[in-house]
């Protein structure tokens, strides 16, 4: 949603085909809103891509800020009641990217592609995709492993991220656009990550 006409930005829904739990076939409600910077500095977080996995509904955003690459990744509580007006969400992850442009389970881990952008310092990294586990391996750590892939080739530009993951024939394929430098598609096979197609045109 537009950041400077509603301050409580992107929102995601909940759609019963048939009843349940009382709740009447047809029914579209309204299950988790961002609110990850409180009015009035309106800076919108968007829902961009959504993946169930262990048990939760995890929720990856992008922040508008463009001086800021941070987004985030939420589970909201199961059964939760947007009506009650508050955001009780955990933060599964603050993203080091503007982006969690996608997210997908994978061999029983929870996989997260990024888009990274220019900060106005001049300095873009290429984006990566992280892997999270079920649980944190100790108390007090992080399910999250960062850079199970790093993207290549040319010079890393504004914007360039990972578009999408599908998993076909037991492996994790997830695509890579990288503005007028390449295009690819990883595979991985929960070992080794390969690159079975490459562009140097921006074919998206």
């Amino acid at each position: 949603e537009d950041s400077v006409t509603n301050p409580d930005h992107g929102r995601v829904w909940e759609y019963f085909p048939t009843e349940v739990d009382k709740i009447p076939a047809g029914t579209l409600r309204e299950i988790y809103m961002f609110r990850r910077d409180a009015p009035p500095v309106a800076l919108a977080h968007v829902p961009f891509s959504l993946e169930y996995y262990a048990g939760k509904l995890f929720i990856g955003g992008f922040h508008s800020d463009l001086t800021n690459n941070q987004g985030y990744i939420v589970t909201p509580p199961a059964g939760y009641d947007y009506n009650l007006g508050t955001d009780p969400a955990t933060v599964d992850m603050q993203t080091p990217y503007f982006r969690a442009t996608c997210l997908t389970e994978f061999n029983g881990y929870l996989y997260a592609g990024f888009q990274m952008r220019d900060t106005g310092v001049g300095v873009i990294a290429f984006a990566q995709v992280w892997e999270r586990r079920a649980a944190a391996v100790s108390s007090g750590s992080s399910p999250w492993t960062s850079a199970s892939l790093t993207a290549s080739g040319g010079v890393a530009q504004p914007n360039n991220r990972f578009c999408g993951m599908v998993v076909f024939q037991n492996a994790l394929y997830v695509s890579y656009f990288n503005n007028t430098q390449t295009c690819k598609i990883y595979k991985y096979d929960g070992t080794t990550w390969t690159t079975p197609y490459t562009s140097t045109a921006s074919t998206a």
